[in-house]
This record gives C-alpha cells, structure tokens and sequence, in this order.
C-alpha cells in the first residue's frame, strides 16, 4: 500500500500526459529503448510504466527467482521501500540481466 500511495502522484500524471498528448501508459522497453538490441528479447516478460518504472510480473507458479533484464540506466528497488528510504539497491544497468530472489507475493519494480 505504500508503494501504491507514494506512486499515485506519478500514475496520474502520466495518464494526464498520455489522454493529452497519446502515447501509452504501459510500454515495452522497446519504446523507451529502440536502439537497444536486447530489449526485444524482454518484450513479453518485463514492461515499463511511464518512462521511468520498470515492472516484471511473475508469469509462473511457484517461482521463487525471477531473471531481471535491466537496460542502459541506474535502476533501483522499489520493493525494498526507496521511496521511504534513500538507500534503496541500485542496479546499474549496461545491458545487464540479473537473477532476483522473489519473497512470497512480492512483484519486482525498479524505478531510474
């Protein structure tokens, strides 16, 4: 619920730029990363919200790691509570993939 209500603020307004402008709220990596080739690969699995959040849905039952595609930018956890803490973990990107632990009933988000 945290995470939810500190995120309403940035929801919203990318629906507000989104019914004025166009464009989506949920976008593949492909459209916020085109010349980068790997981001096809990751296009079913991971998604972004606005431009800034990156989601990755557990897809399968009983998973307890999930592999991570992080594209060319400093991504951090969101699920460890950043927007309360300012030590969140920082994953730098560089067309890196990593394997995340998932705790039960937990989604990964990663926030640039």
């Amino acid at each position: 619920m945290k995470i939810r209500y500190g995120l309403l603020r940035h929801i919203y307004t990318h629906y507000m730029m989104t019914a004025l402008y166009g464009g989506t709220l949920w976008r593949p990596l492909i459209f916020e990363f085109p010349l980068d080739p790997n981001s096809y690969k990751f296009i079913d699995t991971e998604f972004l919200l606005g431009s800034g959040i990156l989601i990755a849905p557990v897809l399968d039952k009983g998973i307890t790691s999930l592999n991570v595609y992080f594209p060319n930018v400093n991504w951090y956890d969101l699920t460890g509570n950043l927007i309360y803490k300012k030590n969140g973990t920082s994953v730098s990107g560089g067309n890196v993939s990593v394997d995340v632990s998932l705790p039960d009933k937990t989604i990964p988000w990663f926030i640039r």
